[in-house]
């Protein structure tokens, strides 16, 4: 710098304040786009992570109901008739319990590939479900409960808290175990009604 500028400078400050109001405003330019850069980027991510979730979703679904439809076909009834039935209840009883319908979907299919049968299975889920939430076990140990008493194995309920009285065949036996599942739904959309139940659904 000459000394001319220098001089230019001290006599007349405005110069210096004008170059530094510039690279004020600079800076702040460089700081808003940045913001706004940063809330893009925030965006996108949410919007990954809901797409992500969706197709999760999605592929959950897909698999419950192959795995529902493979078992129907697999005992030679039309799972083309017979499952939009059976989603529409899970549907149902999605909105009454703290159980998705995936997961219900899950467990008729597993109920049907251990003997349970297809007329069966909307009483026996619903069982399932109340013997889960009175003895507070998961839904798919109910459901394996519920399929092992269609085979006539009920040993295993005394294990699980359920100590009621079963007499006559196994087919009588199953039926009042499902009664008494039945009957004690109440519990599982009592479960629905508390606070981590409405957090679940």
């Amino acid at each position: 710098m000459t000394e001319n500028s220098i001089l230019s400078l001290v006599v007349d400050p405005s110069g210096v304040a004008k170059g530094v109001g510039s690279a004020t405003s600079s800076l702040n330019g460089l700081i808003a786009t940045a913001s706004k850069a940063t809330a893009i980027v925030g965006s996108v991510v949410a919007a990954l992570g809901t797409a992500y979730k969706a197709v999760e979703a999605y592929a959950e679904s897909e698999a419950a109901t192959s795995r529902l439809t493979a078992a129907l076909v697999k005992n030679g009834e039309s799972a083309e008739n017979i499952v939009p039935v059976l989603q529409e209840y899970a549907g149902e009883l999605q909105k009454l319990t703290i159980y998705g319908d995936d997961l219900t979907i899950s467990q008729m299919a597993m109920m049907r590939n251990m003997g349970v049968q297809t007329s069966q299975l909307k009483s026996a889920t619903k069982a399932a479900m109340g013997l889960a939430a009175t003895y507070k076990m998961s839904l798919v140990e109910a459901t394996e409960l519920v399929g092992k008493a269609s085979a006539g194995e009920t040993g295993m309920l005394k294990r699980h808290g359920i100590v009621i009285e079963l007499v006559g065949s196994d087919q009588e036996k199953f039926n009042q175990l499902m009664q008494h599942g039945v009957e004690n739904f109440s519990q599982a959309e009592a479960a629905a009604q508390t606070f981590s139940g409405r957090l679940t659904q």
